[in-house]
């Protein structure tokens, strides 16, 4: 039996946070909650997650900036953004950066699994 990918869930709202993870773990996955890009990076290594999701706008340090760390740190890491961000520059800079989907706030919970499957099992 593989074991079950651990999703990194990047927010600063903790409503949001827990929400996304109460979701993804009933999905069929494990997540672990970070209040912001720092504290991600500070806990990261290299082949610890199956996949990011992350919000774009956050204090102290935003996602985009949180994907070019990782990709520098682990290229083939699949990040997802789930935001409010509408921004279509932002949307194209975060996808010329490799982000495998951007999912607007509220997330829909069928979209988001079909994302997340896609960038883990792609092929």
């Amino acid at each position: 039996m593989s074991p079950v990918p651990l999703l990194a869930i990047v927010d600063d709202d903790a409503a949001v946070r827990q929400a996304l993870t109460d979701l993804v773990e009933a999905m069929g996955f494990a997540a672990m909650g970070f209040d912001s890009a720092a504290s991600l990076l500070r806990a990261f290594a290299p082949g610890t997650f199956a996949a990011i999701l992350s919000d774009i706008r956050m204090p102290g340090g935003d996602g985009l900036a949180l994907q070019a760390a990782l990709a520098a740190r682990d290229p083939a890491l699949p990040v997802i953004f789930v935001t409010s961000v509408q921004d279509p520059d932002v949307q194209r800079q975060a996808r010329q950066q490799g982000a495998r989907a951007i999912l607007q706030k509220p997330v829909d919970a069928d979209a988001l699994e079909r994302a997340l499957r896609a960038a883990l099992w792609r092929g």
